[in-house]
């Protein structure tokens, strides 16, 4: 019998897909030569970026509010351990499980965040080369997206 704990992707490791498809498939470049990452006020990328920077993996550049790009302030083998390291001031476990969830919807099928909710039981493959959800992230987007900004603040 498999352990499903065991297969549960560790905080850590959320984190780090997370900011690995940020800067993968979101950072662009204004002409200043500083790739930066713009949550265009929309939901999901916001719970992505204060993520992010309540971890130190991004901060704010500009004047610093809220409405500011963030640029990457780690290197990329440094995603994880940032994480563990801030973790007591980060968000929680769910929250960053939210935040995957909530930029599902610009990611390819086959994107490794497909993989880690997967892992969680959150979404499987279709058989058709996408995915379908399951049960639980309907909890997500009724129990925890209604209150998101709540969770990040």
């Amino acid at each position: 019998m498999r352990d499903l704990e065991a297969d549960k992707p560790r905080y850590e490791e959320l984190v780090a897909v997370l900011a690995h498809h940020i800067r993968d498939h979101w950072l662009r470049d204004d002409g200043d030569g500083v790739p930066s990452f713009d949550h265009m006020y929309c939901s999901g990328w916001q719970i992505a970026a204060a993520v992010l920077e309540k971890l130190k993996i991004m901060m704010r550049i500009g004047d610093g509010s809220h409405s500011t790009p963030l640029v990457f302030d780690c290197e990329p083998e440094e995603f994880a351990s940032r994480a563990s390291e801030n973790r007591e001031r980060g968000c929680s476990y769910d929250t960053v499980v939210l935040a995957l969830i909530a930029i599902m919807e610009y990611a390819k099928p086959e994107d490794e965040l497909y993989e880690c909710l997967g892992r969680l039981d959150i979404c499987k493959p279709d058989g058709n080369a996408g995915y379908v959800w399951t049960e639980k992230h309907a909890f997500y987007m009724s129990e925890l997206y209604p209150q998101w900004t709540s969770l990040i603040a």
